[in-house]
């Protein structure tokens, strides 16, 4: 499993990719919140997708309550399971550059997983 920090402000969208072999098939991928299904709370802001083995969400205007650590699960044809985490931390929009706060930049973050083979797990 591999693990990231990435660090937005409040507004922003956050987007966490991952990738494996693409000699591989019958994968599908599953996304968690703190290693619970993503809350029905947040389906007008998400987006889920799946090219080939490239599986993508996308959270948009994320919200400080978003913060935690969000799982990509990646199950093949065989029962085989291989997982990659990131840990997200959306903090409060503060003034701008002018204001003697901290000055944000509004984009999207883009964070990106390579799976790594670990003994006893599919080669992904």
């Amino acid at each position: 499993m591999c693990s990231f920090l990435s660090l937005l402000s409040a507004g922003e969208d956050a987007r966490f990719s991952c990738a494996a072999d693409a000699s591989l098939s019958g994968l599908t991928a599953s996304w968690l919140r703190d290693n619970k299904p993503l809350d029905d709370k947040l389906a007008d802001r998400i987006k889920v997708l799946a090219k080939e083995n490239h599986f993508t969400l996308e959270l948009q205007n994320c919200a400080q309550a978003d913060s935690g650590q969000y799982t990509c699960r990646v199950t093949d044809g065989k029962g085989g399971t291989v997982t990659s985490s990131a840990h997200l931390e959306v903090h409060s929009r503060k003034g701008g550059s002018g204001s003697g706060g901290v000055g944000w930049k509004k984009g999207i973050f883009f964070f990106d997983v390579q799976y790594y083979s670990s003994p006893g797990l599919p080669p992904f």
